[in-house]
C-alpha cells in the first residue's frame, strides 16, 4: 500500500496536465494581441509541407553602404553571400523580444534580422537616446507602440532589466561555416577585412594576421554574452561554435553583450572540428586551448607568437575544455595570477578569463605593427 500514492500521483497527473496547459495558454492569449499570439511562424509552400528558415541574414554588400547596413565579404559563410533559404529543414523561423537601449538600438542600425514591433514605457520618448531610437523605428517603417512598464514585463518577462523598450524580432541563427569556405578563407586571407561592419563602426584597418575564438560548449548565456562583447572589443576576426553543446544566441546573449550579436555574426563549424584543424594547422596557424595556469606545460597566453593566424579555443564553464581538443591541440595556455592565491581560488570565470587573454594577444598583435 505503501507504492500507491506513486501510482494514483502519475496517473492523475497525466490526465490533468493537458487540461492545466490548456487554460493557462487560454488565460495567457487574453491578455496577448494580434501577432503577439504567434511565437512560431511557419511557412510552407502548396505542394508540400517543408518548412522554409533563413540560415542567415547576413548579405554580402561587396563594402558600399546598402540601406543601413555595411558588410565585408568575409563575413560571409555561404557562396556569394546572398540571403538563403534551406528547404527540408526541421527548424522554422521563431521570434522572440529584444530588449535594452543598446541591444535595440543595434538591432535598428544593422538591420541583421527581421524587427517587427518596437514598444517603450510611455514618457521615455522625451530622453534624447530613447527619441533617437524610436526616430530611427519610424524611418524603417516599423510600428512603435507606447505601453505601461507592466506590459513590456510581461513580454519579455518580470525581473528583466529591459530600460523600457523592447522589439519584436525574429532570433538570430549561427552562419553556417563549412571547411570549404575554411579553406577559401586560409588560402586567401589579404582579401579579408575586420569584422567590424556596422556603419557607425570604425573601418580601421586589421593587423596581418587573423585571430579566431573556438568556443567550446558555452552554455551560460550571460558568458556567452560577455565573450562576445570582449571578443568584438579586443579585435576577433572571428568567433566560432562547434555544432553541438553551445548556447543559442538568445535576447539574453544579446543584452549581456551590450548588442555586440547585433552586429557581429558568430559562426558554427558545420564539419569535423579535427578536420577543420588539421587545414589551418597545415596554413602555419597557431592552435592554442585554454588551461590552468598551475598544469603542466601551460605557457602566458601572451608568449603566443603574435606574427602568425592565431586559433583560441575557450573551453566550457566547468570542465574545460573537452578530451578531444586537448588531444588535438598539445599547446595549453593561461592567465598568470598576480598574487599567492588561497586555496580552491585558483581560476577566474570563464568570460573573466578570456577579457584578460584577448587583452594580452590585443597588445602583442598590435605591437607588431
Amino acid at each position: 500500500m505503501k507504492y500507491l500514492p506513486m501510482l494514483f500521483t502519475r496517473n492523475y497527473s497525466r490526465k490533468l496536465l493537458p487540461v492545466i496547459n490548456f487554460k493557462y495558454a487560454q488565460e495567457m492569449n487574453k491578455e496577448l494581441k494580434g501577432d503577439q499570439k504567434v511565437t512560431t511562424e511557419k511557412s510552407h509552400k502548396r505542394n508540400n509541407n517543408d518548412c522554409t528558415v533563413k540560415e542567415s541574414v547576413y548579405k554580402e554588400i561587396s563594402g558600399k553602404e546598402s540601406g543601413d547596413l555595411l558588410v565585408s565579404s568575409d563575413l560571409l559563410a555561404g557562396e556569394n553571400g546572398k540571403f538563403r533559404e534551406t528547404k527540408n529543414s526541421k527548424s522554422c523561423v521563431t521570434k522572440e523580444y529584444l530588449y535594452g537601449i543598446h541591444p535595440v538600438e543595434l538591432a535598428l542600425q544593422c538591420t541583421l534580422r527581421k524587427i517587427h514591433t518596437l514598444y517603450y514605457k510611455e514618457g521615455i520618448e522625451k530622453i534624447p537616446k530613447n527619441k533617437n531610437i524610436l526616430k530611427l523605428a519610424k524611418e524603417k517603417n516599423i510600428p512603435c507602440s507606447g505601453v505601461s512598464k507592466g506590459k513590456i514585463d510581461k513580454l519579455v518577462g518580470k525581473g528583466t532589466t529591459h530600460q523600457g523598450i523592447c522589439v519584436h524580432v525574429d532570433t538570430l541563427d549561427f552562419v553556417p561555416l563549412t571547411l570549404k569556405h575554411i579553406k577559401e578563407i586560409t588560402s586567401n586571407m589579404k582579401h579579408f577585412q575586420n569584422v567590424d561592419r556596422c556603419e557607425t563602426s570604425q573601418n580601421n584597418e586589421n593587423p596581418q594576421t587573423q585571430l579566431w575564438l573556438l568556443l567550446d560548449s558555452i552554455h551560460d548565456p550571460m558568458n556567452l554574452g560577455a565573450i562576445l562583447r570582449s571578443a568584438y572589443f579586443f579585435g576577433v576576426d572571428r568567433v566560432l561554435t562547434l555544432k553541438e553543446n553551445c548556447c543559442k544566441l538568445t535576447s539574453v546573449v544579446s543584452k549581456a553583450s551590450s548588442g555586440v550579436v547585433e552586429l557581429m555574426p558568430i559562426y558554427q563549424l558545420q564539419d569535423d572540428i579535427l578536420e577543420t584543424l588539421e587545414v589551418l594547422r597545415e596554413a602555419g596557424w597557431t592552435l592554442a586551448v585554454t588551461g590552468s595556469w598551475q598544469g603542466t606545460n601551460v605557457i602566458p597566453v601572451q608568449d603566443l607568437a603574435a606574427r602568425t593566424n592565431i586559433m583560441l579555443c575557450i573551453g566550457n564553464e566547468g570542465y574545460g575544455v573537452s578530451e578531444v581538443l586537448l588531444r588535438a591541440i598539445p599547446t595549453q595556455v593561461a592567465v598568470i595570477p598576480g598574487r599567492h592565491l588561497h586555496p580552491g581560488m585558483g581560476s577566474l570565470n570563464v568570460s573573466a578569463a578570456t577579457a584578460a587573454m584577448l587583452q594580452a594577444l590585443a597588445i602583442a598583435r598590435l605591437s607588431q605593427l
